[in-house]
């Protein structure tokens, strides 16, 4: 594969709104240069970005839900991504909370990206998903998973000035 990176804590489609993500300009704002850059570390930068907003996604004891950012670098065809920003709000909405959902990379390896087809990108991100635990209203836990690794496979395509999640695939380590 072409690029790799290695970069520690990544912090704490169908259906998908599109009235409150953020645009390219204001992107470039608040995102690192490299998810504008058309290059394989572009679209490596553009994944571990991705997954930071993902990690920082679902409502808290402490923050409200927010998937603006993974909306706007969500391709249409990204089932996952639409899933996921559904099942974020859906939780938010029934006042539900998600208490350490972290994901983190030190400890597994780089992330690696590689051309595929058509000029779309792979990267292969190895990450830790921290042990999390989901509240209900009333403060009760309602469920808890254990930490487990996982290989996201994140299939990735430059358009409109950016890098954009097109697909997703996880993979037990």
């Amino acid at each position: 594969m072409g690029s790799r990176h290695g970069h520690g804590s990544l912090g704490g489609g169908h259906g998908r709104s599109r009235d409150t993500f953020p645009t390219v300009d204001e992107l470039r704002e608040i995102l690192p240069a490299g998810v504008f850059e058309h290059s394989l570390d572009g679209a490596a930068t553009a994944a571990y970005v991705y997954l930071t907003f993902v990690s920082e996604s679902y409502a808290d004891l402490d923050r409200p839900a927010d998937t603006s950012v993974i909306n706007a670098m969500a391709g249409e065809s990204c089932g996952w991504c639409a899933n996921h920003i559904q099942r974020v709000h859906s939780l938010a909405g029934a006042n539900v909370r998600v208490t350490d959902y972290t994901l983190t990379d030190s400890a597994l390896g780089q992330f690696a990206a590689g051309e595929v087809e058509a000029g779309d990108v792979v990267v292969e991100a190895p990450i830790r998903v921290g042990a999390t635990k989901v509240w209900n209203p009333d403060g009760t836990l309602n469920n808890s998973y254990p930490e487990s690794d996982v290989l996201f496979r994140l299939q990735l395509r430059y358009y409109d000035g950016m890098w954009h999640v097109m697909g997703i695939q996880e993979q037990p380590l």
